[in-house]
């Protein structure tokens, strides 16, 4: 074998093991990391719980969450948001409306695409961001 093929070979192993080990600590050190702010590139992933916004995302598919501004949101995005405090539990809906309440909060108004009634206003400061795109 030549010297610069088998060096060739070398470099090659050396890249894909090093990519390989790189994706691991990766993927460990983001499953380690407890904070509900953790994001890829600005982005989240979600897997959704039920079936409520049928039949674009279905209960299980993963959805890739881009971190938005309460004021970017729009009616028609789709939005993942915290339903609760603690940010443990979040919603994935489609906004009907986005405005702004007396005080001059953002307020968005959603609803499930496969659900027949609206949801509670959501609070701005609950988004979480809009849904990029989704994995069954």
């Amino acid at each position: 074998m030549k010297q610069g093929a088998k060096a060739k070979r070398i470099i090659g192993n050396i890249l894909f093991y090093g990519i390989i080990i790189a994706a691991l600590v990766g993927a460990y050190l983001y499953s380690a990391d407890s904070s509900p702010d953790k994001s890829v590139f600005g982005y989240r992933f979600y897997e959704a719980k039920s079936s409520s916004m049928s039949p674009l995302i279905k209960k299980g598919d993963l959805s890739f969450v881009k971190k938005r501004a309460p004021e970017e949101i729009k009616g028609g995005d789709i939005v993942n948001y915290a339903a609760n405090e603690d940010g443990s539990v979040t919603v994935t809906q489609r906004v009907i409306e986005a405005y702004r309440d007396e005080s001059g909060a953002v307020m968005l108004r959603t609803k499930g695409d496969a659900a027949s009634e609206e949801d509670a206003p959501v609070k701005g400061k609950q988004v979480i961001g809009t849904v990029s795109a989704h994995l069954p």
